[in-house]
């Protein structure tokens, strides 16, 4: 997880009207919180370990925006999907994350982008107006349509496929 990201904003903007609230398995929180002390010590972080999904839900909805954590060249970044990127998908919260990885998965739309550092785009998001947010929102919908739209046709072309195999073997087995 690429917690510089969170650090070094915090230190750019400490009297920003913005919080970060890390929700991950109560281990993880444990082991990382005492890895990287800040977690624990900023006012501006908040943990929530371990949440269970219903109480997860409802502080999701209240999230602004979710930032994905996948460090570039780490294995999320390139080889895993880091669960908050479905996640955000699914609740329509915009995300802000570096430009490549907007780009790998064809979320440039959906985000507030950055080339090195959020801090580039810490006054675009403390000063977005509802307008420019509900065009992340609504754009977000419209990437999960057209997801499904996708989905849709490669299972329908799967299903023709294996139907077109099946055909051919009992043509093949017919006697005549």
């Amino acid at each position: 997880r690429n917690l510089n990201i969170i650090k070094n904003t915090i230190e750019s903007n400490p009297d920003g009207n913005y919080e970060f609230w890390f929700f991950m398995r109560k281990w993880d929180w444990i082991w990382i919180s005492r890895k990287y002390k800040f977690l624990r010590e900023n006012p501006k972080i908040f943990g929530f370990p371990g949440l269970e999904t219903d109480l997860m839900i409802k502080s999701l909805r209240r999230a602004k925006f979710i930032l994905p954590l996948a460090k570039k060249g780490g294995w999320f970044y390139w080889q895993r999907l880091t669960g908050s990127i479905p996640l955000a998908i699914n609740f329509n919260i915009p995300m802000i994350m570096d430009n490549e990885l907007a780009k790998i998965y064809e979320l440039e739309n959906t985000s507030i982008t950055y080339e090195n550092s959020m801090s580039e785009i810490m006054d675009d998001i403390l000063g977005i107006k509802d307008e420019e947010y509900y065009k992340l929102v609504e754009a977000n919908v419209k990437y999960k349509i057209d997801i499904c739209k996708n989905n849709e046709k490669r299972f329908i072309n799967l299903c023709l496929k294996q139907l077109s195999i099946a055909e051919k073997k009992d043509f093949n087995n017919l006697n005549i």
